[in-house]
């Protein structure tokens, strides 16, 4: 299977449940979360349509207060849930409406929110794109097997700087410094 290339009018960017107490429990968590705010940037330079979820916020706590306050800058979709896919009618009934087919999904846990998210969209007909520096899992064996098993969907499994550099392009892109620097 060849790996489409992304491109900035057909994606949308997804950051699933990167919370304060969630967040808390994951091992290498200052990696994840300086990838998904990496991500949120990116977004939000080239315009992407930028959506979060938070799982139970009221037991969980809010969306990591740097991402947070880049997604609330850039009037990202913010939406609650308790179901563990985030790909809820009303999240989907959104993205459907952007007529973008290809989506970056981040966040955790990698094996129970973000796998169910990754299987409903691809179920939906998406490109799924995961960077597997932004995902995470309290247990790495879960998360070992989740980007396996997203592999063997079909799923794009990827890195941050793989996808930053997809969507850059060029050097010559206006933006390209600001972006690069975002991965030293």
């Amino acid at each position: 299977m060849s790996l489409p290339d992304l491109q900035r009018d057909n994606v949308a960017v997804l950051i699933i449940d990167i919370q304060e107490r969630m967040m808390n429990a994951m091992p290498d968590k200052e990696l994840v979360i300086k990838n998904a705010d990496a991500l949120v940037k990116v977004a939000t330079t080239y315009g992407l349509p930028l959506y979060c979820t938070e799982q139970y916020p009221q037991g969980l706590g809010p969306t990591k207060a740097s991402l947070l306050r880049d997604l609330q800058a850039f009037n990202a979709v913010i939406i609650e849930k308790t179901a563990f896919s985030a790909a809820l009618p009303e999240l989907m009934e959104i993205i459907t409406a952007s007529n973008r087919k290809q989506i970056i999904i981040a966040g955790v846990e990698t094996h129970v929110c973000v796998f169910q998210t990754v299987r409903d969209f691809m179920a939906k007909g998406f490109d799924v794109y995961v960077p597997w520096d932004a995902v995470n899992s309290r247990d790495p064996g879960n998360m070992a097997v989740a980007l396996e098993q997203f592999r063997q969907m079909g799923a794009h499994v990827t890195s941050t700087e793989t996808i930053l550099f997809e969507l850059i392009r060029d050097a010559k892109d206006p933006h390209f410094k600001e972006l690069q620097a975002l991965i030293k």
